[in-house]
């Protein structure tokens, strides 16, 4: 079982999803740079832009990028990063670990939950 940990790239070592530099297997996981950008811009709220990365997130074979996430995993612990801060709020990388562990709850688990199971509604299965 490997937990699943945001961080920052270039400040911690692990597996790069962003949409900016993620390569592989990997930037299948990165939302859309338009998506993105339509989020930084602030034309579409947290709400719509989580809604729509967890649709592109349906169209990704979570079986077919698990071997390049395991290999990324060191001590049991996987790091997905991104460029948001650690402080902010909203980040896409707290949606694919909610995304992850629902999908393969047999090889991935969240670091804390604190109890609360996130809404997941617009995930197919």
């Amino acid at each position: 079982m490997i937990t699943l940990r945001r961080g920052v790239v270039g400040k911690h070592r692990g597996v790069d999803v962003s949409a900016k530099s993620a390569e592989g297997m990997p930037k299948l996981l990165a939302p859309p740079w338009h998506l993105v950008m339509q989020a930084k811009r602030k034309q579409i709220s947290w709400e719509i832009y989580r809604q729509r990365y967890l649709l592109c997130l349906n169209h990704v074979d979570a079986l077919v990028v698990l071997p390049s996430l395991q290999e990324g995993a060191a001590g049991g612990t996987l790091w997905l990063l991104c460029y948001c801060q650690l402080e902010s709020e909203h980040c896409h990388v707290e949606v694919l670990i909610d995304y992850l562990v629902a999908v393969l709850p047999d090889f991935f688990k969240r670091e804390d939950c604190g109890g609360v199971m996130p809404d997941l509604s617009f995930v197919e299965g």
